[in-house]
């Protein structure tokens, strides 16, 4: 069977002479998180998340096995203590970058990769590749990055090529007997297993912070044919990294507007513990209710703002992305929205 990648027609030119993109997973993780695109975003890519139920650790030297286990999910446990751990729930990511393909019957992946069922998300074009490992080996020995000139092969380890399995990314470990699942490139939901996905994974040799690089190879194109090729989008209207700015500073506003006076405390509960404690939860809760709808469209603001140019991308704004992705809300958007805001004038 035959290698195809799926694209939007006004990519295929650049494609065929050479230009390949390569996507982060952690872009795909926030690209769920904002728009709740599951098909081409995701936000357990490149995930291994491990539910522990209970464990148990002792001091001593009997457990040094459970103690490595633990230390593979985050948790760590000196010799000397003795612990009891319950509810565990631990996420780890994997930091790379990949190059997707489709694998199968041409008429049955071009009914899912170009369905009209999915006009946001659905593609128009589509490249033949014969031999993919020798693609991916070719851009790893002669391709360099065309945002610094880097050679490919100096930036990244060799490149992995493999199958995608569609499982759970989510397991239940038995600590004591076992080893947590470690994060991978190549596991993802079933519901995305009619993509028929094949992936070249290039895993830096050091951290690159951009959500896709560029690879320039001519000699790749070799593996490379045209299979068809529908009409290029019109671009749609887009607002200025401006227009988007203020709206994000209008949405923090009334954020913040309907908070007033939600924590004040009156003086006569400072006389009661639990009076002030049955309070302060009440205060939470309703702080949670107000903030969920603001998170949302604070999260896409900041999204759309982020394609607008390099200096409008924040490592933190990203991880609440991830969080409120992961668990909903409370992501606690505000404050960091307020930073970006302060730092973004």
């Amino acid at each position: 069977m035959a290698y195809y990648k799926f694209l939007g027609s006004q990519y295929i030119n650049s494609l065929l002479e050479g230009q390949f993109w390569f996507g982060r997973l952690r872009y795909y993780q926030m690209l769920e998180a904002v728009t709740q695109n599951q098909w081409i975003g995701d936000i357990n890519e490149g995930c291994a998340i491990n539910l522990i139920d209970h464990v148990v650790v002792q001091a001593g030297d009997g457990q040094d096995a459970i103690r490595s286990r633990l230390a593979e999910v985050g948790v760590r446990v000196d010799a000397n203590a003795s612990w009891s751990f319950s509810d565990i729930h631990s996420i780890s990511h994997l930091d790379c970058f990949v190059f997707s393909v489709s694998r199968g019957e041409l008429g049955l992946l071009t009914s899912s990769m170009c369905s009209p069922d999915k006009p946001d998300y659905a593609y128009n074009a589509c490249v033949r590749i014969s031999g993919l490992r020798s693609l991916a080996h070719t851009i790893w020995h002669e391709g360099v990055l065309s945002h610094n000139g880097q050679r490919v092969s100096d930036a990244f380890w060799p490149p992995i090529t493999d199958r995608v399995s569609y499982s759970s990314n989510v397991v239940n470990v038995d600590i004591a007997a076992s080893r947590p699942r470690q994060a991978s490139p190549f596991i993802k939901s079933p519901i995305y297993s009619a993509q028929s996905e094949v992936r070249i994974v290039l895993i830096p040799r050091q951290t690159i912070d951009r959500d896709h690089v560029a690879i320039s190879s001519v000699a790749a194109t070799r593996y490379l044919s045209r299979q068809f090729c529908g009409s290029a989008a019109q671009p749609g209207l887009s607002q200025t990294s401006a227009q988007i700015l203020e709206n994000l500073r209008r949405v923090v506003a009334a954020a913040q507007r309907e908070l007033e006076g939600v924590d004040r405390i009156q003086p006569e509960m400072l006389r009661d513990r639990a009076t002030l404690r049955m309070h302060m939860e009440d205060v939470s809760r309703r702080r949670e209710e107000i903030l969920a709808p603001y998170e949302t469209k604070m999260a896409k603001l900041y999204w759309e703002l982020r394609q607008t140019g390099e200096e409008y991308r924040d490592d933190r704004m990203d991880m609440r992305l991830i969080i409120l992705g992961h668990h909903g809300s409370p992501a606690y958007m505000l404050p960091a929205v307020e930073w970006f805001l302060a730092t973004h004038r």
